[in-house]
This record gives structure tokens, C-alpha cells and sequence, in this order.
């Protein structure tokens, strides 16, 4: 089975280079529970909070601009839609500010390895040692990360299917422990190899009825984490290696796995748990000079994603009372 998080022809040595170029990083392939607060935000971020956390901003929060992408420049930006709401890109010192002390879970497919990655990115910037990207895509491996200097760790699961997830909750739930991050997503796997709509709605459910089960057991004794799903990109079925994926990837099948994604009420859209770091918009703003292989796109389309779940933390922070 192919991994669809790691380029076919690259070896480590040409992994620093990959990170300077746009082009070759795409061939690697308000969440209601954002409850504890994080002082440091507010401190360091807080004017023009009142606009931030109005209606309208809130949103605007995922509708970003992509520059450079049409012209196929090297240096490729994005930026927010909208100049009014006191959206802010955070720099690595406080990105590391909010981070400090935390614990991150990023579980899922390829496409949460590269948000993964991108939050690597937001913290240590394009300096990542060779190592840390050797470890983080190996094929179809876990990666535990740990940043000493503020105390945070962050573990990638490799866990393509939702039944993964269920699993890691329990696992949780008997451990009686919670990250103060997690971040879940998963639906590519799930089209490509077990293309049941229904089955996958099935297990969305079940998730999550044993996610609120664990936040009802621990919320008497800690803060509640910070959920967020990561959302399946626009699939450019032109590019995609084969009829067979072209067909089960497809627009007629997303829509049966979106609804049933809507019908689970995991999203805080429909009064879930999950904040959904929507992908698919962004990643269809960015457009089709943006991905190479019709699946993974550049890293700016997952670095607007990482600055948006912080900017979401933002606005929960400015809206908690003082």
C-alpha cells in the first residue's frame, strides 16, 4: 500500500532543500470546548479584540488569499481575506508562548502528518534538523517530538482510519490522561480503502460519543483539551494516479463522506467538539497550481490552517471573562 505522506523518489539528503521550495514540499505529500486560557495571548496579542471576536470575523476566520501561486513565483504568500478583524500571523517567539507546557496530539493521514509539520515550522521556522524530518515520515510510523526549551511535546499517530481515533480515546479514557491539544483527521484512507459512506458516519458517532465521555470523566480535574479537525483538501481528480481513485475520490463520494461528517455532530458547526480546519476551502482558494499530485499542496496552504487554529485560540481567549 502506498504512503501517501512521503514523496516517491526523495532521499533525506534532499529534504532540507524541500523546505525552500514550495514546489517540492506538495510531493511529501469555534471549537466550543477551547476552554483553558492562555494568558500569554492575550498579553502579547490582545488589541482589537473586540473585533476579532465579532460575528463576522469569526466568519471570516478561514477565508485567506493566496499571492504568487497563479504567476508560479518561489515566494509564494497568503493572507487573510478580510483587513479589519485583528487576524495576526504569529512568529515563532509567541507561537512558542502559547505552546509552552503543552502537549499536542496530531493523529491521522498524510494530511495531518503535513499540518504536523507545519506546526513544527511555526515553532522552530525552516531550520528543522534532518532527523527530526527523517523520523516524521517514515512510512506509516508514529513521531514523538519534544521541545525542551518550552517544555512541549507534540506526537504525530499515524492513523488513517476514524476507528484509530475511537481506539486512542479509550486509550486515554484507561490512562485516565488528555493532551491539551488534539487534532484528528482522517477521510482519504477511508474512501480510497474501505468506501463505505455509511460505515464511516458509523464510526464518527461512535468517536464521538467516547470523546464526550472522556471529557465528562476529566472535566472536574483538569482543563478540557483543544479540539480541532483537520479537513480533507479539494482532491484535483485530473492529477490523481489512477481511474480508480479518480472515482472513489471524487466529488460524488465526498459528498456522501462530508454529510455524513455533518450528520455525526463533531463539528462545533452543528454543536460538536471539534473546531474544523477547513482544507478543503483553503486548499481550493490556493488552487491547482498548488498541488502536484492532486492530494498534498504546498506549505503555505497548511501553514494558513496552523494560523487560523491559533488565531481561533485568540478569539476564545478575548471572549472568556475576565
Amino acid at each position: 500500500m502506498r504512503d501517501m505522506t512521503t514523496a516517491r523518489c526523495w532521499h533525506l539528503s534532499r529534504y532540507r532543500t524541500l523546505f525552500f521550495s514550495c514546489s517540492l514540499f506538495i510531493t511529501l505529500a469555534f471549537c466550543v470546548h477551547l476552554i483553558p486560557h492562555f494568558p500569554s495571548i492575550s498579553a502579547s496579542l490582545s488589541p482589537a479584540a473586540a473585533a476579532i471576536s465579532s460575528d463576522s470575523c469569526i466568519l471570516s476566520l478561514q477565508s485567506v488569499n493566496y499571492s504568487g501561486v497563479v504567476e508560479r513565483l518561489p515566494n509564494k504568500s497568503w493572507d487573510w481575506a478580510v483587513s479589519n478583524c485583528g487576524f495576526r500571523k504569529l512568529n515563532k517567539s509567541q507561537v512558542s508562548d502559547l505552546l509552552n507546557g503543552s502537549w499536542i496530539v496530531v493523529a491521522g493521514d498524510s494530511e495531518s502528518r503535513l499540518t504536523a509539520l507545519s506546526l513544527l515550522i511555526s515553532l522552530m521556522g525552516f531550520e528543522i534538523p534532518e532527523r527530526v524530518l527523517e523520523d516524521l515520515f517514515k512510512r506509516h510510523d508514529d513521531y514523538p517530538f519534544r521541545l525542551k526549551d518550552i517544555d512541549m511535546k507534540l506526537d504525530f499517530l499515524w492513523s488513517p482510519y476514524t476507528d484509530n481515533f475511537t481506539q486512542y480515546i479509550s486509550q486515554l479514557r484507561q490512562n485516565k490522561t488528555c493532551p491539551d491539544f488534539i487534532l484528528f483527521g482522517a477521510e482519504i484512507w477511508e474512501m480510497l480503502y474501505v468506501h463505505n459512506a455509511t460505515q464511516y458516519g458509523a464510526s464518527l458517532k461512535a468517536l464521538r460519543e467516547n470523546l464526550l465521555a472522556l471529557m465528562s470523566e476529566i472535566r472536574n480535574s483538569r482543563s478540557l483539551p483543544h479540539l480541532f479537525w483537520i479537513g480533507m483538501p479539494e482532491m484535483v481528480t485530473a492529477l490523481l494516479g489512477t481511474a480508480d481513485w479518480r472515482t472513489k475520490l471524487g466529488d460524488e463520494m465526498r459528498h456522501l463522506y462530508d454529510n455524513e461528517l455533518m450528520g455525526s455532530k463533531l463539528l462545533s458547526d452543528n454543536g460538536g467538539p471539534f473546531f474544523k480546519l477547513d482544507l478543503h476551502r483553503l486548499s481550493d482558494s490556493c488552487g491547482r497550481n498548488c498541488t502536484g499530485d492532486g492530494i498534498h499542496y504546498d506549505e503555505l496552504v497548511y501553514d494558513s490552517a496552523v494560523q487560523i487554529m491559533f488565531n481561533a485560540l485568540r478569539i476564545e481567549s478575548d471572549r472568556k471573562p475576565r
